[in-house]
């Protein structure tokens, strides 16, 4: 006895009067249409490629030039932009001097954590003679 069998199954056409027989059915219908999904966005976005895509060393001759019809307008750099400008010489030093301090600040908390660590061994120790003299 096979618990699976279905005796309505008809291997021909893949269709059942049972509920496993819609579900599969189902299932192959969401598979079909993802599939055919796929397959429309990939030819689309080939044809997209192909049309406005342009391979290193070719002129692009088929794309309109439209930017005769629109007069061009100088754009004004923003405040950072002109800030930034202004203070590049700058950047060489400021980063040398970031890298100095950050050596220095280094060299700074290794020495702290040694100071803490002896003054805790120190600490220990006046504690437990404290306690032994009692």
């Amino acid at each position: 006895f096979d618990p699976d069998f279905d005796p309505d199954f008809d291997p021909e056409t893949r269709q059942a009067s049972s509920v496993e027989g819609h579900l599969f059915g189902a299932l192959q219908s969401i598979s079909g249409l993802q599939s055919a999904l796929s397959s429309e966005a990939i030819s689309s976005v080939r044809s997209l490629s192909e049309r406005w895509v342009v391979p290193p060393g070719e002129v692009g001759s088929s794309v309109e030039n439209t930017s005769a019809k629109v007069k061009v307008m100088p754009v004004k750099p923003s405040f950072l932009e002109r800030w930034a400008a202004r203070w590049a010489w700058l950047g060489p030093y400021v980063k040398r001097g970031l890298e100095k301090s950050w050596q220095i600040a280094e060299k700074m908390a290794w020495a702290g954590l040694f100071v803490l660590d002896i003054s805790v061994v120190i600490g220990m120790m006046l504690f437990l003679e404290s306690i032994g003299r009692k």
